[in-house]
């Protein structure tokens, strides 16, 4: 039984989240309307009412859990929801529909733009096409959330009163907010539900229905076309590869190697002429026909080409003296198994069909041309696999054969399934898939038991996220400025440095049971997202990857250099990102771990190096100058960036590389004389520098 106190804290929570309902609380009952639907609930339990009629009950010895109650009762909401925005509601799918189209044309617009961006980068190495491509998707990103906003304010309009409807989110993340009807004028936007029942009981088989629109067969000028243009090349090469190129000597092992490839060509030529399957006749009209896709020719004709070419290549080098066995070898590598592919799913896209005649025997043609036929009563059971595939078995549960759900085909023989005896079974693998996939689409929702005394602070701690992630970016782009323009000291601007990941680290640390390292599930309830907080992860690894950014590039490649960046280093650095990752995931409730410890050993390896050098940096002592001596050099490659380097003799006697700039490379070069500059931090990392005489860098 159901307490009065139990109902009123049910009664609570359901106000609280769905404010747009009909809620009435007489003490010993709740009653809960929505359009379409009823919720009935007393001491003794529940009953749920669809267009007027039972649709479910249950007592509350069966659901004695308060949590269990209202998550039933959210489940059956949202349910009701779904079906109303995916099949009832014609304006929202209007507008999801035309936000869509919109959308997918962008991203193919904005993909162009990042491939020829690439494009120019791989050629040109300009270093603003790369900070370019790195801004290009979090613009696109904010581009895209506003065009959706626009078209959710174009088309989310009541179509009875053209007064829009409600919207959701703020700025940027604008959305619409689901109404089943007009807040303005009551207008219904959604048809009455049409919850599935659950069948109790089995229904009589029914006979199938006469056969109508069977999948046509495949057309066979791909494969005759493929077929003559690889024999054709293959009979045309074969003599040729024997005729000498001037007066150099033919190599052999090459020519023979060639003459393999073009026999192996001149077979896949004739398979594709000559491997094909005979219709059944008339008197023996198949009730279903399964098969496969016109695309899988498509793509069976752009693999033979890629591969055609392949191995014309490879031909051609083998064929050309001196052999070059290594050429030929990855020419064939790459081409052979294309050529393969190519063939056989230009023969599936011809031959392979499944037949399934009135007398429930079966033909199987497989791509290659071979026919089976199997007796009435010999397949026994149809098995789906992890790959979406059907197995067709017999009694000794042997595959006979094999077909795939994306064929052409296939409602039709899934009818031909329901009308027979034979039972469709999922494999283990299937059975594993499948509860994984249950656990993804079930409902996230927010039970109480989650709770901390963080929950209750949800708006403050949201307002300190941006507060802190204000600081870390300011704390990351004000040093440089700092240090070149307002004649502040490298000390100064390097603290400042060490500040700015801290804040925000710590806010991680501390408010870990609230944040969200992941994006919000699509199956949440409002009421879970309500109580999590969503970091903002591209926004915070830019920062951070900026941060690591003018470590690498300006403080520790032109001011500073640290001298021992080896595995001191490195167990440093492991050390500090490893301590953060296992301090958040400690945190962090173990439902959602896994996102949090991954973000952590992201930003933490970032933050680990900035804090590394920047640390060290603020703390050095006075820098001490002696003579450089120069041991060896590296000059600029002009194919490869990889700047100027200078081996130096440090006074300890210890040799290390030191990036230079190409006025500091040529007057080593010269003989001229040269200056490290040697500072030291407490920790003993040792930063140098190198500069002509009489010039002091660092501070």
């Amino acid at each position: 039984m159901y307490q009065e106190n139990e109902l009123k804290k049910l009664y609570e929570r359901l106000k609280a989240q769905y404010p747009q309902y009909q809620l009435e609380f007489s003490g010993d009952s709740l009653i809960l309307k929505r359009l379409y639907c009823k919720v009935e609930v007393n001491q003794s339990g529940v009953k749920i009412y669809v267009n007027g009629n039972l649709y479910d009950q249950f007592t509350s010895e069966y659901v004695d859990d308060l949590d269990d109650l209202y998550e039933l009762i959210e489940a059956f909401l949202l349910d009701l929801q779904h079906a109303g925005m995916k099949q009832g509601n014609e304006t929202y799918i209007f507008a999801t529909k035309q936000a869509a189209k919109m959308g997918s044309r962008f991203l193919i617009g904005i993909a162009m733009c990042f491939t020829i961006l690439m494009i120019g980068l791989i050629t040109a190495n300009s270093p603003w096409l790369f900070l370019l491509i790195f801004l290009l998707p979090a613009a696109s990103l904010l581009m895209l959330k506003q065009m959706q906003k626009k078209i959710f304010q174009r088309c989310w309009i009541c179509p009875a009163c053209g007064q829009p409807l409600p919207m959701g989110g703020k700025g940027h993340r604008c959305e619409m907010a689901y109404v089943s009807q007009c807040p303005h004028c009551a207008h219904v936007l959604e048809q009455p539900p049409e919850l599935a029942t659950i069948q109790t009981e089995y229904a009589p088989q029914k006979p199938l229905e006469p056969p109508h629109d069977l999948p046509t067969p495949g057309s066979k000028w791909p494969c005759m076309i493929a077929g003559g243009i690889t024999t054709a090349f293959a009979l045309l090469l074969l003599p040729l590869i024997f005729i000498p190129d001037g007066n150099e000597p033919l190599d052999m092992v090459g020519v023979w190697t060639g003459v393999v490839l073009l026999l192996i060509l001149l077979g896949f030529g004739l398979i594709l002429l000559f491997c094909r399957h005979k219709e059944p006749e008339e008197m023996q009209q198949p009730i279903v026909i399964v098969r496969e896709r016109k695309i899988v020719a498509v793509f069976g004709i752009i693999q033979w080409v890629l591969s055609l070419v392949m191995m014309l290549t490879a031909v051609i080098v083998a064929g050309t003296p001196p052999f070059d066995a290594g050429s030929t070898f990855v020419c064939t590598l790459l081409g052979l198994p294309f050529m393969l592919l190519g063939v056989w799913m230009l023969l599936a896209g011809r031959n392979r069909t499944l037949f399934v005649f009135r007398d429930n025997s079966m033909w199987y043609i497989s791509s290659w041309g071979r026919k089976w036929e199997f007796a009435p009563g010999q397949v026994t059971s149809v098995w789906l696999t992890a790959n979406r595939s059907l197995h067709l078995r017999n009694k000794d549960g042997k595959k006979l054969a094999s077909i795939e759900t994306n064929m052409r085909g296939i409602p039709r023989f899934a009818e031909w399934l329901e009308s027979t005896n034979l039972t469709a079974t999922l494999t283990p693998n299937m059975e594993k898939q499948t509860k994984q996939a249950d656990q993804e689409e079930s409902t996230v929702q927010w039970r109480e038991e989650y709770r901390t005394r963080w929950h209750d602070h949800i708006k403050g701690i949201r307002i300190g996220l941006w507060v802190v992630i204000v600081l870390f970016a300011i704390g990351v782009l004000i040093p440089i400025p700092l240090y070149l323009f307002a004649d502040a000291k490298f000390t100064t601007v390097m603290k400042i440095g060490a500040l700015a990941p801290i804040p925000f680290l710590i806010f991680c640390l501390v408010f870990a049971p609230v944040l969200l390292f992941d994006d919000r599930p699509k199956n949440a309830t409002p009421e879970w997202n309500a109580m999590h907080i969503k970091m903002p992860i591209i926004l915070v690894m830019l920062i951070g990857l900026l941060y690591i950014s003018q470590i690498h590039y300006f403080w520790g490649g032109w001011i500073l250099q640290e001298a021992d960046g080896n595995w001191g280093w490195l167990v440093r650095v492991l050390t500090i990102a490893t301590v953060l990752t296992v301090l958040l995931i400690l945190r962090t409730p173990k439902r959602m771990r896994l996102n949090a410890g991954f973000f952590m050993a992201i930003i933490g390896l970032f933050a680990a190096v900035g804090l590394h050098y920047c640390v060290n940096a603020a703390l050095i002592g006075p820098p001490h100058h002696y003579p450089a001596v120069v041991v060896d050099s590296h000059a600029d490659d002009p194919d490869v960036d990889d700047g100027y380097e200078l081996t130096i003799v440090m006074n300890n006697g210890k040799e290390t590389e030191l990036a230079v700039t190409e006025k500091i490379y040529e007057m080593a070069m010269n003989g001229e004389p040269l200056e490290i500059c040697h500072r030291e931090s407490p920790f003993g990392v040792t930063l140098l520098n190198i500069h002509p005489p009489q010039t002091e860098t660092g501070e």
